[in-house]
């Protein structure tokens, strides 16, 4: 018999806290189409399509075109996908901040590099360096933190089509032990 599946597409900018509504997503295979815009929430959802390579076409005034030429169905019951879509003519940078320890300047592991705006957590992990692709240029305010350290501010400049390269000297000052209340 025939099979068939539904397809749920959230769109979203940049980061999964910021959903993108009124996007208009195409769906087209040889003559059927479908067409239905995302909800507040980002959502489109698509039920009972049947199987096949399906051409999905995503646009908005304000975003750029998305065009995903061969989204295939084929006896899944359900197929998720996250569209993450560009504003029209923005630019885009990205960033490499090495945290070093500013009393012996060596790499400093494991630590957390929160940008609240942009909704995004980056880890330095093992390798002790922060990396931030596909970033818009902006000006951003991050927060450092960590086991071993107080949280420390952080300003970053992203310039357009280009690399910021950091080193970010970390105090080492351990986080002061909660005072018991009498």
């Amino acid at each position: 018999g025939k099979r068939h599946t539904s397809l749920i597409i959230k769109y979203q900018y940049l980061s999964e806290k910021v959903p993108l509504k009124n996007i208009t997503c195409t769906l087209e295979r040889n003559t059927i189409i479908h067409k239905k815009k995302s909800t507040k929430d980002g959502y489109v959802r698509f039920f009972d399509l049947p199987n096949g390579p399906w051409i999905c076409t995503s646009e908005s005034l304000d975003y750029e075109t998305d065009l995903q030429p061969e989204l295939i169905t084929d006896n899944t019951k359900i197929i998720r996908l996250t569209l993450t879509l560009k504003k029209k003519n923005e630019t885009f940078g990205s960033f490499k901040i090495a945290p070093v320890n500013k009393n012996t300047n060596k790499p400093f592991p494991e630590l957390h590099l929160n940008i609240p705006i942009l909704g995004r957590t980056f880890d330095a992990g093992e390798d002790t360096i922060f990396i931030g692709t596909d970033i818009p240029v902006n000006n951003y305010e991050g927060i450092i933190s960590g086991t071993h350290i107080q949280d420390q501010a952080i300003s970053i400049t992203i310039t357009p089509n280009n690399q910021t390269t950091l080193t970010f000297p970390v105090d080492p000052t351990p986080p002061k032990a909660e005072e018991p209340i009498s």
